[in-house]
């Protein structure tokens, strides 16, 4: 599990002639947690688990293994500093024995490193976080996989640093977007909502509402205007912009497609993941980037840096996605719905969000599962956002298996709409 860190110690991984392979926040022992090796060091525990009287090794530890004075894995810094000599030169520097467990937790796990002697080695440690997948920057090992396409000059260090951002935090910041672009989009949000587009749909952010036609009243309401890319060039020029698009095929490995879109007056989302409520052929893969239109002081939105690696939260238990339980007609919707916030918040285990700055023309690409939120403007006051969902150009939206949805096509890059399949894109 993931947990604020608190101890002042830093460890750094570097290697010689190249830029640091990872700066990692501060260590203590909750994020030296191993759940592997805490329950091999303290089989009661495991078996407590399976009676029941325990639900999770990581709530055992923090209620109460802390305080007892158990450890928080079972590294043996003589033997793992002994084995792997690589170690040494992911430091730069010779390593002592309180590097083993750090090393161990950030790259040695996802390399198949044992902890100890007679730990058993891992069917694939460098697999996903998740059973549902994602993409190359999800496995275990991707930093490891990010130094090397640098060591191997297929990125620049800047895209390294975004992509180890994208991979241990799961949001990362892009540089603004051109001024007047931004100002252009603003504008034709501002429209939006004022009825210039008569073709365009609006639903609150809840997914079982039916979109329905402009009117008056929805300016004050917290509704989205839906896929306002098919009625804009403008907006799909900001949504496919060079430099967003070039990062987006990094993570992908692939061309991205712009899979869905939504303005904003004054967006309000409690906290919870883009996953659970859009469905891809591929469930994670896909990424949300957000475009603050304007600068807003307050920082409205609100992320748990890390939370993508979190337990996934199925609906129903085998669904990762609401569409998809709907599909299966495994869930009752009203009763899971009631409870969807309460799971998000006890995952969580009362860590503190990093409130994200919302600068004119900031981009924030964020992960398919990262938990994040957005508090709404006190009223009257607007504060206006385009948010945009792509996924590789290989990967489908679940909407093109229950609406005929044409695929368009601008510089070279698709797009495509579920909400408004019959329409022709407008300049």
């Amino acid at each position: 599990m993931i947990e604020p860190a608190l101890a002042p110690c830093q460890f750094r991984i570097s290697r010689p002639g190249t830029s640091a392979l990872t700066e990692l926040p501060p260590f203590d022992d909750a994020d030296l947690f191993d759940e592997a090796g805490y329950l091999r060091l303290y089989p009661g525990i495991a078996q407590a688990m399976m009676q029941g009287t325990v639900d999770t090794a990581w709530n055992h530890y923090h209620y109460h293994g802390r305080h007892e004075g158990r450890r928080a894995n079972d590294v043996d810094p003589g033997f793992y500093l002994a084995a792997y000599p690589e170690i040494e030169r992911d430091l730069g520097h010779p390593p002592s024995a309180g590097d083993a467990a750090p090393h161990y937790i950030t790259l040695g796990r996802a390399r198949g490193y044992l902890p100890n002697a007679q730990a058993p080695r891992a069917t694939n440690g460098a697999a996903a976080h998740s059973p549902f997948g994602g993409f190359w920057v999800d496995h275990a090992n991707a930093l490891d996989l990010i130094q090397s396409r640098l060591d191997l000059r297929w990125i620049r260090r800047r895209d390294a640093s975004m992509l180890r951002d994208f991979a241990m935090n799961g949001i990362v910041e892009l540089d603004p977007g051109d001024k007047d672009q931004i100002k252009e989009t603003a504008l034709l949000v501002d429209q939006a909502f004022t009825g210039k587009f008569p073709d365009l749909l609006f639903a609150p952010t809840a997914p079982i509402v039916d979109p329905q036609p402009w009117r008056p009243e929805l300016t004050e309401r917290h509704v989205a205007a839906l896929d306002p890319h098919m009625v804009s060039r403008t907006i799909r020029d900001l949504l496919l912009d060079k430099t967003l698009v070039d990062f987006l095929s990094l993570i992908f490995d692939a061309r991205p497609r712009l899979a869905a879109s939504a303005a904003f007056l004054r967006e309000t989302t409690p906290p919870d993941r883009d996953v659970a409520w859009h469905a891809f052929s591929l469930p994670l893969q896909f990424v949300a980037v957000t475009f603050a239109l304007e600068t807003s002081e307050d920082g409205p939105a609100l992320a748990w840096h890390g939370s993508h690696r979190l337990p996934d939260l199925p609906w129903g238990g085998a669904h990762i996605s609401l569409a998809e339980a709907g599909r299966a007609n495994d869930l009752e919707i009203d009763r899971a719905l009631t409870r969807r916030e309460e799971r998000v918040r006890a995952l969580l285990h009362g860590q503190e969000p990093t409130r994200v700055g919302s600068r004119s023309g900031m981009r924030m690409v964020r992960h398919a599962n990262l938990i994040h939120a957005v508090a709404a403007p006190a009223a009257p006051m607007q504060r206006r956002s385009l948010t945009a969902w792509y996924c590789p150009a290989h990967v489908a939206p679940r909407y093109v298996e229950t609406t005929w949805a044409r695929l368009h096509f601008q510089d070279g890059f698709a797009f495509s709409s579920g909400v408004y399949p019959a329409l022709d894109p407008r300049d």
